[in-house]
Protein backbone atom coordinates (compact mmCIF):
# COMPACT_ATOMS: atom_id res chain seq x y z
CA UNK A 1 0.00 0.00 0.00
CA UNK A 2 2.83 2.25 0.79
CA UNK A 3 4.47 1.67 -2.39
CA UNK A 4 1.42 2.37 -4.26
CA UNK A 5 -0.06 5.57 -2.64
CA UNK A 6 3.80 7.14 -2.65
CA UNK A 7 4.83 6.26 -5.82
CA UNK A 8 1.58 7.53 -7.54
CA UNK A 9 2.33 11.04 -7.09
CA UNK A 10 -1.18 11.56 -5.04
CA UNK A 11 -1.86 14.79 -2.97
CA UNK A 12 -0.97 14.23 0.89
CA UNK A 13 -4.69 14.27 1.40
CA UNK A 14 -5.59 12.01 -0.83
CA UNK A 15 -3.23 8.95 0.40
CA UNK A 16 -4.21 9.96 4.04
CA UNK A 17 -7.61 9.00 2.91
CA UNK A 18 -6.92 6.18 0.67
CA UNK A 19 -4.83 4.53 3.38
CA UNK A 20 -7.04 4.77 6.12
CA UNK A 21 -9.96 3.13 3.58
CA UNK A 22 -7.49 0.52 2.88
CA UNK A 23 -6.78 -0.53 6.44
CA UNK A 24 -10.35 -0.73 7.07
CA UNK A 25 -10.84 -3.11 3.94
CA UNK A 26 -8.00 -4.89 5.74
CA UNK A 27 -9.44 -5.34 9.55
CA UNK A 28 -12.30 -6.65 7.64
CA UNK A 29 -10.46 -9.06 5.51
CA UNK A 30 -8.22 -10.56 8.38
CA UNK A 31 -11.33 -11.97 10.80
CA UNK A 32 -12.37 -14.38 7.65
CA UNK A 33 -8.87 -15.08 6.47
CA UNK A 34 -9.71 -13.53 3.24
CA UNK A 35 -7.30 -11.70 1.16
CA UNK A 36 -7.34 -8.57 -1.31
CA UNK A 37 -8.94 -9.22 -4.21
CA UNK A 38 -11.60 -8.10 -6.66
CA UNK A 39 -13.79 -11.17 -5.33
CA UNK A 40 -13.66 -9.66 -1.63
CA UNK A 41 -14.02 -5.76 -2.79
CA UNK A 42 -17.68 -6.23 -3.99
CA UNK A 43 -18.94 -7.94 -1.04
CA UNK A 44 -17.31 -5.19 1.21
CA UNK A 45 -18.64 -2.26 -0.79
CA UNK A 46 -21.85 -4.15 -0.47
CA UNK A 47 -21.36 -4.10 3.65
CA UNK A 48 -20.48 -1.06 3.35
CA UNK A 49 -23.53 -0.04 1.67
CA UNK A 50 -26.29 -1.61 3.95
CA UNK A 51 -24.22 0.51 6.97
CA UNK A 52 -25.09 3.44 5.16
CA UNK A 53 -22.27 4.52 4.05
CA UNK A 54 -22.51 7.91 2.03
CA UNK A 55 -21.70 7.78 -1.91
CA UNK A 56 -18.82 9.80 -1.02
CA UNK A 57 -17.63 7.66 1.82
CA UNK A 58 -18.14 4.63 -1.31
CA UNK A 59 -16.34 6.81 -4.25
CA UNK A 60 -13.44 7.29 -1.54
CA UNK A 61 -13.10 3.32 -0.74
CA UNK A 62 -13.92 2.34 -3.96
CA UNK A 63 -11.25 4.01 -5.76
CA UNK A 64 -8.48 3.16 -3.05
CA UNK A 65 -9.78 0.00 -3.82
CA UNK A 66 -9.59 -0.17 -7.41
CA UNK A 67 -6.39 1.82 -7.63
CA UNK A 68 -4.10 -0.47 -5.00
CA UNK A 69 -5.80 -3.63 -7.19
CA UNK A 70 -4.36 -2.20 -9.86
CA UNK A 71 -1.38 -2.16 -9.07
CA UNK A 72 -1.07 -5.53 -7.98
CA UNK A 73 -1.99 -6.45 -11.68
CA UNK A 74 -5.47 -6.82 -10.87
CA UNK A 75 -8.76 -5.34 -12.37
CA UNK A 76 -12.44 -4.40 -10.66
CA UNK A 77 -15.40 -3.42 -12.89
CA UNK A 78 -16.83 -1.36 -10.49
CA UNK A 79 -19.85 1.32 -10.97
CA UNK A 80 -20.31 3.66 -7.30
CA UNK A 81 -23.51 5.34 -7.00
CA UNK A 82 -23.12 8.96 -7.73
CA UNK A 83 -23.40 11.43 -4.88
CA UNK A 84 -25.61 14.81 -5.69
CA UNK A 85 -23.01 17.39 -4.85
CA UNK A 86 -24.50 19.82 -1.68
CA UNK A 87 -24.75 23.56 -2.73
CA UNK A 88 -22.05 25.56 -2.11
CA UNK A 89 -22.39 27.51 1.54
CA UNK A 90 -21.41 31.15 1.00
CA UNK A 91 -20.86 35.09 2.62
CA UNK A 92 -22.00 37.84 1.12
CA UNK A 93 -19.56 40.78 -0.19
CA UNK A 94 -20.39 42.14 3.45
CA UNK A 95 -20.13 39.48 5.70
CA UNK A 96 -16.66 38.74 3.96
CA UNK A 97 -16.10 42.30 4.96
CA UNK A 98 -16.89 41.85 8.72
CA UNK A 99 -15.05 38.62 8.61
CA UNK A 100 -11.78 40.26 7.43
CA UNK A 101 -12.11 42.66 9.97
CA UNK A 102 -12.23 40.12 12.75
CA UNK A 103 -8.82 39.27 12.08
CA UNK A 104 -6.44 40.65 15.16
CA UNK A 105 -3.07 39.25 13.75
CA UNK A 106 -1.66 40.92 10.77
CA UNK A 107 -0.33 37.33 9.20
CA UNK A 108 -3.54 35.84 9.67
CA UNK A 109 -5.29 38.94 8.21
CA UNK A 110 -2.82 38.70 5.26
CA UNK A 111 -3.73 34.92 4.84
CA UNK A 112 -7.50 36.07 4.59
CA UNK A 113 -7.53 38.05 2.63
CA UNK A 114 -5.50 36.37 -0.04
CA UNK A 115 -6.97 33.34 0.15
CA UNK A 116 -10.41 35.26 -0.87
CA UNK A 117 -8.72 37.70 -3.71
CA UNK A 118 -7.63 34.54 -5.45
CA UNK A 119 -10.16 31.94 -4.45
CA UNK A 120 -7.18 29.31 -3.68
CA UNK A 121 -7.42 26.27 -1.65
CA UNK A 122 -5.49 27.39 2.11
CA UNK A 123 -2.87 24.91 1.39
CA UNK A 124 -1.67 26.78 -2.22
CA UNK A 125 -1.43 30.03 -0.66
CA UNK A 126 -0.43 28.27 3.54
CA UNK A 127 1.89 25.36 2.39
CA UNK A 128 1.38 22.33 3.60
CA UNK A 129 4.35 20.86 5.32
CA UNK A 130 5.95 17.90 3.46
CA UNK A 131 4.05 18.33 0.20
CA UNK A 132 6.21 19.35 -2.46
CA UNK A 133 2.84 20.36 -4.78
CA UNK A 134 1.76 22.80 -2.63
CA UNK A 135 4.68 24.76 -1.19
CA UNK A 136 2.69 28.09 -0.47
CA UNK A 137 3.95 31.33 -1.23
CA UNK A 138 7.07 32.86 -1.14
CA UNK A 139 8.23 36.39 -1.88
CA UNK A 140 9.71 36.09 -5.28
CA UNK A 141 5.68 35.19 -5.65
CA UNK A 142 4.48 38.66 -5.60
CA UNK A 143 4.48 41.35 -8.67
CA UNK A 144 2.70 44.31 -7.33
CA UNK A 145 3.43 45.46 -10.74
CA UNK A 146 2.90 42.40 -12.73
CA UNK A 147 2.48 42.72 -16.71
CA UNK A 148 1.01 40.32 -18.61
CA UNK A 149 2.08 39.41 -22.53
CA UNK A 150 0.66 41.69 -25.26
CA UNK A 151 -0.60 44.25 -22.22
CA UNK A 152 2.40 46.40 -21.15
CA UNK A 153 1.87 49.51 -19.65
CA UNK A 154 -1.28 47.94 -17.95
CA UNK A 155 0.30 46.71 -14.33
CA UNK A 156 -1.23 45.24 -11.66
CA UNK A 157 -1.06 43.46 -8.43
CA UNK A 158 -0.90 39.81 -8.41
CA UNK A 159 0.68 37.02 -6.81
CA UNK A 160 2.20 33.95 -8.53
CA UNK A 161 -0.05 30.49 -6.96
CA UNK A 162 0.72 27.03 -7.12
CA UNK A 163 -2.54 25.15 -7.97
CA UNK A 164 -3.68 21.85 -7.23
CA UNK A 165 -2.11 19.53 -10.07
CA UNK A 166 1.05 21.87 -10.04
CA UNK A 167 -0.19 24.60 -12.41
CA UNK A 168 0.91 27.82 -11.96
CA UNK A 169 -1.32 31.35 -12.92
CA UNK A 170 -1.04 34.79 -11.40
CA UNK A 171 -3.89 36.02 -9.10
CA UNK A 172 -4.87 39.60 -8.98
CA UNK A 173 -4.85 41.00 -5.74
CA UNK A 174 -7.85 43.54 -4.54
CA UNK A 175 -6.73 46.99 -3.17
CA UNK A 176 -7.68 45.91 0.39
CA UNK A 177 -5.44 42.73 -0.34
CA UNK A 178 -2.86 44.60 -1.10
CA UNK A 179 -2.97 46.85 2.28
CA UNK A 180 -3.15 43.75 4.44
CA UNK A 181 -0.25 42.23 2.54
CA UNK A 182 2.08 45.36 2.55
CA UNK A 183 1.14 45.10 6.29
CA UNK A 184 2.46 41.83 7.28
CA UNK A 185 6.08 42.49 4.55
CA UNK A 186 6.56 45.33 6.71
CA UNK A 187 6.16 43.61 9.79
CA UNK A 188 8.64 40.37 8.84
CA UNK A 189 11.12 42.06 6.86
CA UNK A 190 13.62 41.38 9.07
CA UNK A 191 12.71 37.66 8.73
CA UNK A 192 14.92 35.43 6.39
CA UNK A 193 12.86 32.03 5.04
CA UNK A 194 11.91 33.06 1.98
CA UNK A 195 8.09 31.52 2.03
CA UNK A 196 5.58 34.58 2.81
CA UNK A 197 4.36 32.99 5.87
CA UNK A 198 7.70 31.39 6.82
CA UNK A 199 7.17 29.29 10.17
CA UNK A 200 3.17 29.64 10.10
CA UNK A 201 0.82 26.58 8.92
CA UNK A 202 -2.66 26.00 8.40
CA UNK A 203 -3.81 24.82 11.99
CA UNK A 204 -2.15 28.27 13.09
CA UNK A 205 -4.29 30.00 10.76
CA UNK A 206 -7.57 27.77 11.93
CA UNK A 207 -7.00 28.77 15.46
CA UNK A 208 -6.79 32.30 13.94
CA UNK A 209 -9.96 32.29 11.61
CA UNK A 210 -12.08 30.40 14.69
CA UNK A 211 -11.62 33.64 16.75
CA UNK A 212 -12.39 36.09 13.79
CA UNK A 213 -15.51 34.11 12.87
CA UNK A 214 -16.73 34.32 16.60
CA UNK A 215 -16.03 37.97 16.90
CA UNK A 216 -18.17 38.55 13.71
CA UNK A 217 -21.01 36.52 14.87
CA UNK A 218 -20.93 34.30 11.93
CA UNK A 219 -22.36 30.29 12.23
CA UNK A 220 -20.00 27.30 12.97
CA UNK A 221 -19.69 26.03 9.48
CA UNK A 222 -17.74 28.97 7.76
CA UNK A 223 -14.44 27.90 7.24
CA UNK A 224 -10.87 29.10 5.58
CA UNK A 225 -12.93 27.11 1.94
CA UNK A 226 -16.01 29.27 2.90
CA UNK A 227 -14.00 32.21 1.65
CA UNK A 228 -12.80 30.40 -2.00
CA UNK A 229 -16.77 29.51 -2.69
CA UNK A 230 -17.63 33.22 -1.53
CA UNK A 231 -14.64 34.48 -4.12
CA UNK A 232 -16.42 32.08 -6.89
CA UNK A 233 -19.57 32.88 -6.43
CA UNK A 234 -18.89 37.11 -6.33
CA UNK A 235 -16.73 36.09 -9.73
CA UNK A 236 -19.72 34.48 -11.16
CA UNK A 237 -22.72 36.57 -10.60
CA UNK A 238 -19.67 39.42 -11.99
CA UNK A 239 -20.51 37.72 -15.21
CA UNK A 240 -17.12 35.60 -15.27
CA UNK A 241 -18.41 32.35 -17.10
CA UNK A 242 -18.37 28.90 -15.46
CA UNK A 243 -15.24 27.51 -18.27
CA UNK A 244 -13.75 30.76 -17.14
CA UNK A 245 -14.50 30.22 -13.32
CA UNK A 246 -13.15 26.46 -13.61
CA UNK A 247 -9.94 27.62 -14.74
CA UNK A 248 -9.66 29.89 -11.84
CA UNK A 249 -10.28 27.22 -8.99
CA UNK A 250 -8.31 25.08 -10.60
CA UNK A 251 -11.30 22.10 -11.14
CA UNK A 252 -10.32 19.46 -14.05
CA UNK A 253 -13.68 18.71 -14.99
CA UNK A 254 -16.08 21.50 -15.67
CA UNK A 255 -19.28 19.46 -14.00
CA UNK A 256 -17.41 19.84 -11.01
CA UNK A 257 -17.88 23.65 -10.82
CA UNK A 258 -21.60 23.91 -12.89
CA UNK A 259 -22.43 21.11 -10.04
CA UNK A 260 -21.12 23.09 -7.01
CA UNK A 261 -22.12 26.59 -8.37
CA UNK A 262 -24.74 26.29 -10.85
CA UNK A 263 -27.48 25.69 -8.72
CA UNK A 264 -30.05 28.10 -8.33
CA UNK A 265 -30.84 26.76 -4.48
CA UNK A 266 -26.96 28.04 -3.33
CA UNK A 267 -27.31 28.54 0.35
CA UNK A 268 -26.14 31.32 2.14
CA UNK A 269 -26.86 33.35 5.39
CA UNK A 270 -28.33 36.85 5.88
CA UNK A 271 -27.05 38.52 9.41
CA UNK A 272 -29.65 41.19 10.68
CA UNK A 273 -29.18 44.53 9.76
CA UNK A 274 -26.31 43.83 6.52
Amino acid sequence: VDTWLTGGRLAHKTQRAYRSALQAWGAWLAPAGLESSPITALPYLTHLETLGRSASTLGVVGSAIKGFLASQGHSLALTLPRQEPSPARYLTQDQVVLLLNAFRRPWAHAMAALLFDTAARAGEIIGTPGDPDQPGIFMRDIDLLHEEPGREGMPFPAIHVRRKGGRREWARLSPWGVRVLEKWLALRLGAAPPRVFYNLGYRDFLREFHVARRKARLPEWVTPHTLRHSRAIQLNRGGMDFNSLRTVLGHRSLQTTTDTYGRLNIAYIVLPGL
